[in-house]
C-alpha cells in the first residue's frame, strides 16, 4: 500500500467519502465490523472479489481474473466504488503484482491443505513426492512474486505519490453512521406509513 504501486486514496478531502464507500460496499452492521480490521488488506485480498465470476472449480483462472477486475479499477468510472490508484506507469505491472500475490496465497494453501488430503486418503502425510511438488510450487511462486513487485518498484521509484491511509476505525464511524441514518430512514417510512 505505501510502496504507491496500488492504493485507494490519494487526495486527503476524498478520504471521508472512500471510508463510506467501503462501509456501504461492506453493508456493514456492527456485528461485522471485525471484517475490516485490516482495511488495506481488505482492498488488495478481497475488495469486490463477488464480481468474479468464472466458471468451473479452477481457482487460478478465479486469480487472473480477479487480478484484471481489480486492475481495471484504476480507471474505475462508478461513483460508488472505490477507486484504485497507482504510481505505476503501466496496468500491467499493477495487475502482475496483484496476480502473484494471488497466486503465491493459492499455492500457500495447497500446500498447507495437502496434510487434511494425505489423511483423507489415508496415505503417509508427507511423502517424497509430495514435498519435493511442494517445494518446487512455492519455490517458483515466490521467486514469480519477488520479480513482479521488484518491476513494480522500479517503476514506482522517485515519483513519491499522495497515499491517504483510511484506518479500520474510520470505516467502522462510517458504517456505524450509515447504519444509523439507514434504521432511522426505516422508522420514519413505517411512521409516514401509519399516518
Amino acid at each position: 500500500m505505501n510502496s504507491g504501486i496500488f492504493y485507494y486514496c490519494g487526495d486527503e478531502a476524498q478520504a471521508s467519502a472512500v471510508a463510506d464507500k467501503f462501509a456501504q460496499q461492506l453493508n456493514l452492521k456492527p456485528h461485522e465490523y471485525y471484517k475490516i480490521d485490516d482495511i488495506d488488506h481488505y482492498f488488495v485480498k478481497t475488495y469486490d472479489r463477488v464480481n468474479v465470476k468464472v466458471g468451473g472449480p479452477n481457482r487460478e483462472e478465479r486469480a487472473k481474473a480477479y487480478a484484471a477486475l481489480r486492475a481495471q479499477s484504476l480507471e474505475n468510472q462508478d461513483p460508488a466504488k472505490v477507486s484504485g490508484h497507482t504510481a505505476c506507469s503501466n496496468t500491467e505491472t499493477v495487475q502482475n503484482v496483484l496476480y502473484a500475490y494471488y497466486h503465491l496465497s493459492l499455492v500457500r494453501n495447497k500446500v498447507s491443505h495437502a496434510e487434511f488430503r494425505a489423511i483423507a486418503e489415508r496415505r503417509p502425510i508427507v511423502s517424497e513426492s509430495d514435498l519435493s511438488y511442494a517445494m518446487v510450487m512455492m519455490k517458483e511462486s515466490i521467486e514469480y512474486f519477488i520479480m513482479s513487485y521488484e518491476n513494480a518498484l522500479e517503476e514506482v521509484r522517485g515519483t513519491h505519490p499522495k497515499i491517504v491511509t483510511i484506518t479500520p476505525d474510520d470505516v467502522r464511524k462510517a458504517a456505524d453512521r450509515i447504519w444509523h441514518e439507514r434504521k432511522q430512514k426505516r422508522r420514519t417510512a413505517g411512521a409516514v406509513r401509519w399516518t
